[in-house]
């Protein structure tokens, strides 16, 4: 696997998007749906990138 450095913008870009996923999840009627939503979206990412979601833990 290639290992790709991230730029500051880019990690402070992450890290941003990560803040707004908790503070939607805190904010959501049923944050359980919603951090079920953000998992499902979160494994599509890895697996377009190539990364396989089947063997990291669940918990």
């Amino acid at each position: 696997m290639e290992v790709m450095d991230m730029t500051d913008k880019e990690q402070i870009t992450v890290t941003i998007d990560r803040l707004m996923d908790v503070r939607r999840a805190k904010q959501s009627s049923d944050p359980k749906e919603e951090l079920e939503r953000q998992e499902k979206v979160l494994k599509v990412k890895l697996e377009s990138l190539g990364v396989s979601t089947t063997e990291l833990p669940e918990k």
